[in-house]
């Protein structure tokens, strides 16, 4: 496989924008994204070749790309062509590598249920920071053990930043 270089990510992209032009596409979300291409995509707006609208989300595997973004805060663009102010974490694998992380064996191996690809606590700490610092945390999580795990930690980040839920009263 061919390196990558500035020159055959910037045609790349250029091909990419050409093809969703031709099929009606607008605009798409680009989930975990690192500096390399935060940098091309700064560099296409900034050529005035973003002819497409586009939301980033940041790898959430990388901790000081993130805590960086945290101290800078979301960038949004004036012109909405881009948007980076999201974290996308993936909690667990997919369903037909048996990496879906299940509450029940998967049925046709039993005693396997999948498993995480984050721990748990990273993804409450990243929920937390996503409150605090104003970005918004989507998570990968196929399996049903996934999304209980992934949705409780969120429900304790957000009773943590916000003293959620709220309690009952008269209305």
């Amino acid at each position: 496989m061919p390196d990558n270089t500035p020159a055959k990510n910037i045609e790349a992209f250029e091909m990419a924008v050409a093809a969703c032009h031709k099929n009606g596409i607008t605009g798409f979300h680009d989930a975990g994204i690192g500096r390399e291409t935060i940098t091309l995509y700064q560099e296409m707006k900034a050529k005035d070749k973003m002819k497409i609208r586009l939301y980033g989300m940041l790898t959430g595997w990388d901790k000081e790309l993130i805590n960086e973004w945290y101290e800078k805060g979301p960038m949004i663009d004036p012109d909405n062509l881009v948007t980076i102010r999201s974290v996308k974490l993936n909690c667990d694998g997919a369903l037909g590598s048996r990496g879906a992380w299940l509450l029940e064996s998967y049925t046709d191996r039993p005693g396997h249920f999948g498993h995480e690809t984050l721990p748990m606590n990273f993804v409450e700490e990243t929920a937390l920071n996503g409150l605090q610092y104003g970005f918004q945390v989507c998570s990968h999580a196929i399996g049903d053990r996934a999304n209980r795990e992934v949705l409780d930690r969120y429900e304790s980040a957000f009773a943590k930043f916000h003293n959620w839920p709220p309690t009952t009263g008269s209305v």
